[in-house]
């Protein structure tokens, strides 16, 4: 995080949305060899490209992921639409996008409506497979948007949204260049 903020303070990104941490974990032997070469040997040049390439896969694995959200939020709205659902439906979809994860309460209040409205617009986007349930109760219940949730899913394999259909596609932050094992 502190690599973000300190690229947005030096005015190279205008928020922190590269996170870093993710591709160093995943390529944490290289990582640790990079930072001991440079203890050794003063190979700073060798830190550098392998900190570089990082920046560019997260990069890139940010302008997908940006692309895949509004492929999503564009797909559901139509369906949204096409079901002759409402604004009070749109709203809901909208709140989902800043939190993916809600109960009837929370719909309620973001919407200011009864509990008995929020519960009938979940169950109306339920029923499009927008949103699931996931806690398994029969009170108190909770629900994910989980398409929308897949999408920041920190494995290997990212699940993405096409419009009309629904794809599993492999992603994998790729292997450095053999300069860098």
């Amino acid at each position: 995080m502190l690599i973000a903020f300190q690229l947005v303070h030096r005015g190279i990104l205008n928020r922190p949305l590269l996170y870093l941490s993710s591709f160093l974990n995943a390529h944490k032997a290289q990582y640790y060899d990079r930072l001991m070469a440079v203890r050794a040997d003063g190979n700073w040049e060798g830190w550098m490209r392998f900190f570089l390439y990082g920046v560019a896969v997260t990069a890139e694995e940010a302008t997908a992921t940006a692309g895949a959200i509004v492929r999503l939020r564009e797909h559901d709205r139509a369906r949204i639409q096409a079901r002759g659902l409402g604004l009070s439906e749109l709203k809901l979809h909208d709140v989902l996008f800043r939190r993916p994860l809600i109960n009837v309460a929370l719909v309620a209040e973001q919407l200011g409506v009864t509990d008995v409205t929020a519960g009938r617009l979940i169950d109306q986007l339920g029923s499009l497979g927008i949103v699931e349930e996931i806690s398994g109760r029969r009170r108190s219940r909770a629900y994910r948007y989980t398409d929308y949730w897949r999408l920041f899913d920190d494995g290997v394999t990212r699940e993405s949204v096409s419009v009309g259909s629904r794809i599993a596609e492999s992603r994998t932050a790729g292997d450095p260049p053999p300069a860098f094992r």
